[in-house]
């Protein structure tokens, strides 16, 4: 007899990219399947920035001085789209949290789908749910007296800005979200950076107002530089001057925010996936009653089998022992009790 021998046909790399963008696609319309399924969801998404442009534009807005043309509510408006565009990112880690935790990601991670698109489909859909916002929060503000006065272009590249800074903390909320697991805690731990970071800012107030320790915090972090330039983009006139320099350092910051945090989200990504198996692989070898799956097993090993689930079980309940080793113990411990059967 002959054997019929061939090579096994590799798929060059355009066809891993356009998998890959298939791929990205189907979970981002998953992704956005929620506003669909629940309408609720669309307005509590908006309904927060919208309380806060009503808010400071006539509860705040005329014990706050500001030079700037328009007035008050023109010096709001970037402030809060910025916000608004950084707040978004909240679902981004929440979802995340709560997708690891019930074993979503592991289960589409067993698909025969690019392991990227779980975390690229999810920004793709945030960006566009950001995106929207965004866009209402500019007819809202129409509606209360804001007005571009620097022409549509700057306008549109206003709202770019303001998108792809929202992406930058997308990444940052995605390595938290799947750092951290848990969606109480991640929602917890959002508020504790992200408020901080966009109220100590030139976002709703001009920062000359501040105590002077606080001004050299709120003049050199990366929502003042974006808020600057966003400022500048839409209203022009006496701010033209500041919008260069803002602009350049705003696009820094966001590289940054890319190169460190895009990599530790992947990374994340990866280490989670490892940790819920190893707790799935551990939690499933427990048995109920006592019993025996291996009937070949000494007492003596079956009860020290018991004894190392049932720790490993607390361990992974707790959220402890994460490491890719305890996934790979598990076949360790049936070999022990095959070696002491008899």
């Amino acid at each position: 007899m002959t054997a019929i021998t061939g090579s096994a046909w590799a798929p060059g790399l355009g066809h891993r990219i356009r998998w890959g963008a298939s791929d990205t696609l189907t979970l981002t319309k998953r992704s956005l399947l929620v506003w669909y399924r629940v309408p609720a969801y669309i307005f509590f998404t908006v309904i927060q920035p919208v309380i806060f442009v009503l808010l400071f534009r006539y509860v705040f807005g005329g014990a706050i001085p500001v030079n700037v043309p328009g007035g008050y509510v023109n010096f709001l408006l970037p402030g809060i789209i910025a916000q608004t565009a950084a707040f978004a990112t909240f679902g981004t880690a929440i979802v995340l949290a709560q997708e690891l935790k019930k074993g979503v990601i592991d289960r589409l991670k067993s698909m025969p789908i690019a392991r990227s698109a779980v975390l690229t489909g999810r920004l793709v859909a945030d960006t566009g749910r950001m995106l929207v916002t965004i866009l209402i929060i500019v007819g809202v503000g129409y509606a209360v007296g804001f007005r571009f006065l620097n022409g549509a272009g700057p306008a549109v590249a206003m709202v770019v800005l303001a998108t792809v800074f929202g992406v930058a903390i997308a990444c940052i909320s995605a390595f938290t979200g799947l750092a951290i697991g848990d969606e109480e805690s991640v929602q917890s731990f959002g508020l504790i950076w992200l408020f901080p970071l966009t109220f100590v800012s030139s976002a709703f107030v001009p920062i000359a107002t501040m105590p002077g320790w606080l001004q050299a915090f709120a003049n050199h972090q990366p929502v003042t530089y974006v808020v600057n330039a966003m400022r500048a983009m839409a209203l022009g006139g006496p701010l033209e001057p500041t919008l260069w320099p803002n602009l350049w350092r705003s696009l820094i910051w966001l590289a940054g925010i890319f190169v460190v945090f895009l990599p530790l989200a992947v990374r994340a990504y990866r280490r989670a996936s490892l940790w819920s198996y190893g707790c799935r692989a551990q939690l499933g070898r427990e048995r109920p009653g006592g019993r025996s799956r291996r009937p070949d097993m000494s007492p003596a090993a079956d009860r020290r089998n018991d004894l190392s689930r049932a720790r490993a079980g607390d361990r992974c309940r707790r959220g402890g022992s994460g490491s890719p080793a305890d996934a790979r113990r598990g076949p360790r411990s049936t070999g022990r009790g095959r070696r002491h059967g008899g």
